[in-house]
């Protein structure tokens, strides 16, 4: 799998933890508020262990580094000493939520609002010596599936 492709996973895992972390709200200030208030616990979201916030070179965001979880890498060993995904730590970088600029008293209109705010968020991996060009796609996938029930 080429890092372009693991990166675009990555993106949509992140976005699929913060959506659990949050309880699936309607409400962008209270996701906001979510993940600021639980990230210091460093909860497991399905395939991945939030580990705290981090620092990003990109401005405007507020950003959570992520790793797979241990449940994951257990039970998908093969796959995590084949790519070393126990070396991989990436940081989510969510922009800043712009209070008083959103529809309806802050209120999301619909889901779709809420999942493209997260949509702009940006993924910056650090690999560590990981190598994931042998990861098979499907196999990857069907794994996360299998964690987050799908």
């Amino acid at each position: 799998m080429n890092p372009k492709c693991f990166e675009s996973i990555l993106h949509k895992v992140s976005i699929l933890a913060i959506h659990c972390l949050s309880g699936n709200t309607r409400d962008s200030i209270s996701v906001m508020e979510s993940i600021e208030h639980h990230i210091r616990y460093r909860p497991t979201l399905g395939c991945v262990q939030a580990m705290g916030e981090g620092s990003s070179t990109t401005g405007g965001y507020y950003n959570i580094v992520f790793c797979f979880s241990p449940e994951f890498m257990l039970n998908n060993k093969d796959m995590t000493s084949q790519a070393g995904l126990q070396n991989i730590q990436w940081t989510f970088c969510i922009p800043n939520y712009r209070y008083g600029q959103s529809h309806g008293n802050n209120k999301a209109v619909d889901d779709e609002e809420v999942s493209a705010w997260l949509q702009r968020s940006a993924v910056e991996v650090r690999y560590q010596g990981a190598d994931v060009k042998d990861l098979e796609y499907s196999d990857l996938v069907d794994a996360i599936k299998k964690i987050f029930g799908y």
